[in-house]
């Protein structure tokens, strides 16, 4: 019996969309996804991007979903602005077998939680939550209580890397619940390019001021301060004289930090290019116009850009403080990136002058990622979904006193 999977989003999702597709049309689960908002589907403003777009990607075709009445529409889509009073309804309809949660923060989700426990269902989990970067302490005991007792209620998460997987263990869930997927990069849209790649990259180089044989780092996101996009062009103005002048660094995105990254730019001597923001359908030209991508981030729960730099053979250099590294991640320190700490701009300079000076890394990290992309690309991702889904709907419910052990971090291994 296929089994009947019910995905409680929050709104439309440029990353998700692909992967819905993919899993409707494998037919291995019914899905069908619950969204509590049409945010996304016409323009609106980013608050971290600073500017109105709409994504130019189809996010709602080609899949089962509906839209849930919402208490009051959201004015910046915070989770706690989520509230669809009849997601009980909406899933009674739909009578899932298992039911998938992202955020233990939305008051749909808390619905939803309390629906599948009343009716027997399985809940499963997905996030991109980390525990790398530092909390105060009130936080870090809030999250005890809260966030364990909340996991307490699942039945399984699907880990999209390894920091992510230590998360779901700090609080409570056992290896057996762990069924890995990540959030998937749509690989076709990458590969599309292939054919024209070096010609699209001649273009888009052009079209930017990069010159043909510059070596080119690419630090992609918002232009916000947790991004640190400014360590980055610091590293440059950091590189010695000869190194400095073959190396150039692009940077895609809009935001506030955008006068001051300006300001800091104008020291580099015409080698730092702001590209703006880029639509989904841009950004295989983007990076197809860089050598390395570096996430400086000092807090980015995974940093998906990362993922997306795998498709186009990138090596990644990211900091210490992104969920993207680790042995089950985008970013495999030795094999296809380098980590530096974070905000240690004589150590990220460092890193780009081990990719500067030797070609042979560069390749071999180059061919790493392209090789690591097949596991972060859609078809992969969705047959990740559907065994976890399956292993959940057939896996018996934890009893009362094994709920209540995860609940006070009395877990057994």
């Amino acid at each position: 019996m296929v089994p009947r999977v019910a995905v409680i989003q929050s709104h439309p999702i440029q990353y998700f969309a692909p992967l819905f597709r993919e899993v409707a049309r494998r037919g291995e689960v019914a899905l069908r996804v619950l969204f509590c908002s049409d945010w996304g589907l016409e323009e609106y403003r980013d608050p971290g991007f600073g500017v109105s777009f709409r994504w130019d990607i189809d996010l709602v075709g080609g899949y089962e979903h509906e839209f849930l009445p919402i208490a009051r529409r959201p004015k910046t889509m915070m989770p706690w602005e989520v509230d669809n009073p009849s997601v009980g309804e909406a899933l009674d309809r739909f009578a899932p077998d298992v039911v998938e949660l992202s955020g233990y923060v939305a008051f749909t989700n808390w619905r939803a939680l309390a629906w599948a426990r009343r009716r027997g269902v399985r809940v499963m989990f997905v996030s991109d939550s980390e525990l790398i970067h530092p909390r105060r302490w009130p936080v870090r005991l809030a999250k005890e209580l809260f966030v364990r007792g909340f996991f307490s209620q699942l039945d399984g998460a699907l880990p999209i890397g390894s920091a992510n997987a230590a998360y779901y263990a700090h609080y409570g869930l056992p290896p057996a619940l762990l069924h890995p997927c990540p959030i998937p990069t749509d690989g076709a849209r990458f590969r599309a390019t292939e054919p024209i790649r070096a010609a699209r990259r001649a273009e888009t180089r052009a079209e930017l001021g990069l010159p043909a044989d510059a070596f080119v780092f690419a630090t992609v996101g918002k232009l916000v301060a947790r991004k640190r996009h400014d360590d980055v062009i610091r590293a440059l103005l950091h590189l010695p004289a000869a190194l400095r002048a073959r190396a150039r660094v692009l940077v895609v995105g809009e935001g506030e930090e955008r006068p001051r990254l300006e300001a800091l730019a104008a020291e580099s001597g015409g080698r730092v290019v702001l590209a703006g923001f880029a639509n989904q359908s841009r950004m295989p030209a983007l990076y197809a116009a860089a050598d390395a991508l570096v996430v400086a981030s000092d807090e980015d729960p995974y940093g998906l850009v990362a993922s997306e730099a795998l498709f186009v053979a990138l090596p990644v250099l990211a900091s210490d403080r992104v969920g993207c590294v680790g042995p089950e991640s985008a970013v495999r320190p030795g094999e296809n990136g380098l980590v530096f700490p974070v905000g240690d701009v004589a150590a990220l300079a460092a890193a780009m002058t081990r990719l500067l000076d030797s070609p042979e890394t560069t390749g071999r990290m180059g061919a790493r990622s392209l090789a690591l992309s097949e596991r972060h690309d859609v078809p992969f991702a969705a047959e990740q979904f559907a065994q976890a889904a399956t292993a959940l709907a057939a896996r018996p419910l934890p009893s009362f006193t094994e709920r209540l052990r995860r609940a006070t971090g009395r877990v057994r291994p």
